[in-house]
């Protein structure tokens, strides 16, 4: 990882840096200034963000930040949080007639 984040121009002095470049790959398929950002000021935020809970990804809520986004939104899910919830419970089988 440490090689890959030397080859998009990113030098990662500690575990957050390689945490949020993954959350950027695994939740919005892309590099972290790829369209629609510019640069890495998203990159540059979210790191922040989680530096400044210690590296604590679970306080930081940096999974809820990366789903709740638009953009994988949109291209994962129906854009409304209330309906992809709906959409993810279980169904019930139906009940067969004795």
């Amino acid at each position: 990882m440490i090689r890959l984040l030397a080859l998009i121009g990113l030098s990662v002095e500690s575990p957050c840096g390689t945490f949020v470049l993954t959350e950027y790959f695994d939740y919005l398929r892309r590099n972290p200034d790829d369209a629609p950002d510019t640069g890495f000021t998203g990159y540059n935020f979210r790191l922040a963000k989680l530096d400044s809970f210690g590296g604590d990804f679970r306080k930081a809520e940096m999974v809820r930040a990366f789903i709740n986004f638009d953009e994988y939104r949109h291209r994962f899910g129906s854009g409304s949080p209330q309906e992809d919830s709906a959409q993810s419970r279980p169904r019930r089988p139906p009940r067969r007639r004795s």
